[in-house]
């Protein structure tokens, strides 16, 4: 019924029967939003208009596309509430950029056809997009490179999720949120400058999970890292800043890779539990900050331990913190102001 609706709406507009800023499912398509670029694997350009529902089916993710097409093409006038249409999902792409104009929140472009998504292999965004919004490219499996500018300030969650061969993704110093499962499943992103985002203040839950970093230099600024936000990437190496506030439950959970963890000499005093390396077989020793008060439940489990000092900061060892590391032969326990509790 839905489909029949839309065909219906789509012959009107084309006729001129109803203006094309109207949306059948009770949103109301809002003013031209943004224009987006196709680079076919013909050569040609083909252009998008796209409009944003601001309520109703389907928002706020695309409401309609006008296919303006390139050199001779007739203009195409097409209104099918939340998903591509047929058309548009035809034309094997390898190149989106969006134009200097776009502003704020991009919508998603995973509802695109296998036909779009894996063909397109690079996308350029511009300054003036601040936002890129949830699951935008999500799928996107043939994308290699990315080109940010600086301007953005956040990448939406799963924005990249799923696209295995992205290689190349230099991150602006004007990021300031790495949202949920942003670059989730990015198996071949193996370099990521995190050491330049100097706005960096967040990363999300699962926003690097099983991709392939193999470093992970975080910047001062930063304050939260998310649950599992790295658990099973490549990471060797990682280093946290004096401003870090919190790791969250299994940040760097099976990074069977891992061999090296530096903290700032002197950390926030906000930072008082420790968590989130269980699985990590190869790392053998790590200096717990003096902040810490919790060494929370598994923490180390699973590690590859062989020696180890508790600082006097330490209250509270909770379940399993330590179960599993069949190598720790040297544990040194540092008398603290406060009694030690160990166990549940």
């Amino acid at each position: 019924m839905k489909r029949l609706l839309a065909v219906f709406l789509c012959m009107a507009m084309i006729l001129g029967v109803l203006p094309a800023q109207t949306f059948a499912e009770g949103g109301q398509l809002s003013a031209l939003a943004r224009r987006l670029e196709f680079v076919g694997e013909d050569g040609n350009s083909y252009y998008y208009s796209v409009y944003a529902a601001e309520e109703g089916y389907g928002a706020p993710y695309f409401a309609a596309l006008e296919y303006v097409g390139y050199g001779e093409h007739d203009v195409t006038e097409l209104l099918i509430p939340a998903y591509v249409p047929y058309e548009a999902q035809q034309v094997p792409m390898r190149y989106i950029s969006l134009p200097e104009n776009s502003t704020g929140y991009y919508g998603s472009l995973y509802q695109l056809s296998g036909t779009v998504r894996n063909t397109v292999r690079r996308i350029e965004i511009p300054g003036t997009v601040e936002r890129i919004g949830k699951q935008s490219f999500m799928y996107f499996e043939a994308l290699t490179s990315v080109t940010f500018h600086e301007g953005l300030r956040a990448i939406g969650t799963g924005a990249f999720f799923g696209a295995k061969l992205l290689t190349a993704a230099e991150l602006p110093t004007s990021l300031e949120t790495l949202e949920d499962g942003c670059f989730k499943g990015c198996t071949d992103l193996v370099s990521v400058n995190f050491s330049v985002l100097t706005a960096l203040q967040s990363i999300g839950t699962e926003a690097f999970y099983n991709a392939g970093v193999t470093e992970a230099e975080l910047p001062e600024g930063l304050r939260s890292i998310g649950v599992h936000a790295f658990q099973g990437s490549q990471v060797r190496e990682v280093s946290f800043p004096s401003t870090l506030q919190s790791l969250e439950y299994g940040c760097f959970q099976d990074c069977k890779q891992l061999v090296s963890v530096r903290f700032a000499d002197h950390m926030d005093p906000e930072f008082t539990m420790i968590t989130g390396f269980a699985g990590c077989a190869a790392l053998t020793q790590i200096q717990i900050p003096n902040t810490v008060k919790t060494v929370a439940e598994q923490a180390f489990s699973d590690c590859g331990l062989c020696s180890l000092t508790i600082p006097a900061s330490v209250s509270l060892i909770e379940n399993k913190a330590f179960q599993n590391n069949r190598n720790l032969a040297r544990l040194i326990i540092l008398p603290g102001t406060t009694p030690l509790t160990i166990g549940p």
